[in-house]
């Protein structure tokens, strides 16, 4: 690798601290045909590195430590080597892609990271039918993401029905995914999600469906691709309880439902 190019990508890469990264890096000294063999097992090895939650907390943290510069400095820093390298001889083109897809893939956490530094959860999921859509964010910053009907329904005024989704899941445990209303729908229509907010349990792997009832005095459609919910995920601690003879004892005591309305 020219000197150049090998400067600008250390520098790139100097808030790294993945120890899996450091070792992709260290295939470029194979020889070439060596590494040209090798180079589709050494692709799926970094898509996985990138996919990791390791690598998107060594990432976080280095973040956090050594300071980052703007996305756009970020961008145009990644740019500049990636133009380099397609420009490097001394590289096949193996070796070329291979670095490529790992500036892309790097500096696209690392911009992620920066917008939105929000923790990660791995959840797998498997579509059942074909006409299903995976659960998508409509914004970075949002705590929901949209879950879709596979089929046409027709509510009629206060039924109840169960909409399809066409997907099941795998939550980990120590979670849960909660289903919850669209606000957009409640507001626009009588659809409302009946058991508001609904528990997908980290043992379930059943079809994510969605309790819907029609609260209007006219019939409802939902068309098959509408969304019709938001599936949102969260920590669930397991209460141990603790029997005791008195309760330690506050200002508020046995006030109930309205207690702190009155004057």
């Amino acid at each position: 690798m020219k000197k150049e190019v090998n400067e600008k990508l250390e520098a790139l890469f100097a808030y790294d601290t993945n120890d899996t990264l450091d070792q992709l890096l260290s295939l470029l000294e194979l020889p070439d045909e060596q590494f040209d063999a090798l180079y589709p097992s050494i692709q799926q090895k970094l898509d996985l590195v990138f996919a990791s939650e390791e690598f998107q907390q060594d990432t976080l943290k280095a973040l956090k430590l050594t300071g980052h510069g703007s996305i756009e400095e970020e961008r145009a820093a990644a740019l500049e080597v990636i133009d380099e390298i397609a420009a490097d001889d001394t590289l096949s083109r193996s070796k070329r892609d291979f670095l490529t897809s790992l500036i892309e893939g790097s500096v696209v956490s690392i911009i992620n990271l920066i917008e939105v530094p929000r923790e990660r959860v791995k959840v797998q999921i498997k579509k059942l039918s074909e006409d299903a859509v995976i659960p998508q964010y409509a914004h970075k910053t949002d705590a929901g993401a949209d879950v879709y009907a596979i089929e046409d329904v027709t509510l009629k005024p206060h039924e109840t029905q169960l909409i399809k989704t066409g997907i099941s899941v795998a939550i980990p445990v120590g979670y849960e995914i909660q289903v919850r209303p669209r606000s957009g729908l409640s507001l626009k229509t009588g659809l409302r999600v009946a058991n508001a907010p609904g528990t997908i349990d980290s043992d379930y792997r059943g079809e994510v469906c969605v309790i819907m009832t029609n609260t209007a005095n006219l019939s409802q459609t939902i068309n098959k691709g509408d969304k019709i919910a938001q599936l949102v995920i969260s920590a669930v601690p397991m209460i141990d309880w603790v029997e005791v003879d008195e309760l330690d004892s506050t200002e508020r005591g046995e006030g109930g439902f309205g207690s702190t309305d009155k004057k």
